[in-house]
């Protein structure tokens, strides 16, 4: 449970200060001199919702067994609900902007479909790596694997 809430810590602390960054940037571009107090609560419950669910998803104490394509599903879509309720919520921008609504709707998809790329080919390399190694303790133990037999 220590290393579930130290994960919440550290991952909201590493989103939070991104997303202020972020901020920071999109207030210069706009010309504003200046982050008001409410902003920075909302990109903190922005941060902790999303660390929560990482946490929960991918941190090994609830999800042990679970294929990461469905963990990552999951994640995909419980964070896209709380982010669409606090974005309406926080009135970054409202019901009615179709416009703004679908680019958020496309960044949540090609975000989930490059991160299931990623794993894709991630789990090709360590596959292919893995069977290098298994072959080469195979050849190795090759002549001792029937010694029992003589």
């Amino acid at each position: 449970m220590k290393e579930f809430i130290l994960g919440i810590r550290n991952k909201s602390a590493f989103v939070f200060s991104w997303l202020v960054l972020l901020w920071l940037i999109f207030c210069s571009l706009q010309r504003e001199s200046e982050i008001s107090n409410v902003v920075l609560w909302q990109l903190f419950i922005l941060s902790l919702s999303g660390s929560v669910l990482h946490s929960v998803f991918f941190g090994g104490a609830f999800f042990k067994k679970t294929h990461f394509n469905l963990r990552l599903t999951f994640f995909i879509f419980c964070c896209a609900l709380i982010e669409s309720y606090l974005i309406y919520h926080f009135q970054l921008f409202g019901i009615s902007k179709l416009s703004e609504w679908g680019l958020f709707l496309l960044i949540v998809i090609v975000l989930y479909l490059a991160s299931l790329g990623v794993f894709q080919i991630y789990r090709a390399k360590s596959g292919k790596h893995y069977t290098k190694l298994l072959k080469q303790y195979q050849k190795k133990h090759e002549d001792t694997q029937y010694e029992w037999v003589k």
